[in-house]
């Protein structure tokens, strides 16, 4: 009976556990598509909002005030190739020879381009997008190519931190086409401490290539003496205490009982005939045989 209690209770944790396994992967699924989500949907608005910038002759102070307002790190014109113009704010990244070659592309293709630039001074992670225009310069005779840059913190849910501080059990990262670590937030997780006791989703931004990577320690939601590998050993310990406590309610029920009977029947066998009529104790079928034993010889010895 022990052992069938106990595979039984292991099988039921284990079908408990997978469940929770379970219920965590589509939370990490849906929490990574979520922040893809955002983050290509972010990305589209400013391509359109800086588009318009480029193209509309006539800007209005609403369009204006929008792309100041999206690109947080800063917006640029690009008359010469080493010339920004007309820029909010100048930023460090206006110069930067990543910018400046991408600006060139731009300018001799006629396409839109993007890339990630991490911040000399902060070292956070930004990105720039290049919109080029038909306007042409008249000095140079060049496109016109207009930048604007975004952190890439701003391009997440902005309840993302909310979602995975801190105090959660969730870590998540945004991974670069190139494998840059451009965003990192909530707990880390080490793949190779705790393998087998994470769900991890990967979720690509389709615009970018960017990976959202979500990481969920699936153990710490569940209450210790409910873990598999725990539960294990606190039901081996309840078996091994099962049986041992049904060896020694059996020795105390039926083995000495029995001894004492068979004591009894054989002090008959030497003319002691008393000795079947003392009570043996155990279990009631053992009484109940001594009893019949008891009348049994006394019916033997009537005269």
């Amino acid at each position: 009976m022990a052992v069938s209690l106990f595979g039984f209770s292991l099988a039921e944790i284990r079908g408990h556990e997978r469940v929770m396994e379970r219920m965590v992967q589509e939370q990490a699924d849906l929490l990574a598509l979520s922040v893809a989500g955002v983050i290509d949907a972010h990305i589209d608005q400013r391509q359109t909002v800086l588009w318009r910038v480029a193209n509309e002759e006539v800007q209005s102070n609403d369009l204006h005030e929008l792309a100041i307002g999206l690109f947080d790190a800063g917006m640029a014109k690009y008359e010469e190739n080493t010339k920004p113009t007309d820029g909010v704010t100048d930023y460090a990244w206006q110069t930067a020879p990543q910018v400046l070659g991408l600006v060139e592309q731009v300018r001799e293709s006629g396409l839109a381009a993007s890339t990630v630039l991490e911040a000399a001074s902060s070292g956070e992670w930004l990105f720039i997008q290049v919109e080029p225009t038909d306007l042409v310069d008249r000095d140079t005779q060049g496109a016109i190519v207009y930048v604007g840059a975004s952190s890439v913190t701003a391009l997440t849910p902005d309840d993302l931190y909310d979602s995975v501080g801190s105090g959660m059990t969730t870590g998540l990262t945004v991974v670069g086409a190139f494998g840059e670590p451009l965003l990192s937030t909530g707990t880390i997780i080490d793949d190779n401490e705790t393998v087998g006791k994470i769900a991890v989703s990967q979720i690509v931004v389709p615009l970018t290539g960017w990976q959202v990577v979500v990481r969920q320690d699936w153990e710490k939601l569940v209450p210790p003496l409910r873990r598999f590998a725990n539960s294990s050993f606190v039901i081996a310990a309840i078996a091994v205490l099962v049986s041992l406590l049904s060896a020694y309610f059996g020795l105390r029920n039926i083995v000495r009982p029995l001894r004492r009977l068979d004591a009894a029947t054989s002090e008959i066998a030497w003319g002691n005939f008393e000795a079947i009529r003392e009570p043996v104790g155990g279990v009631a079928e053992i009484e109940e045989l001594r009893t019949a034993l008891a009348v049994s010889y006394t019916h033997l010895t009537l005269p």
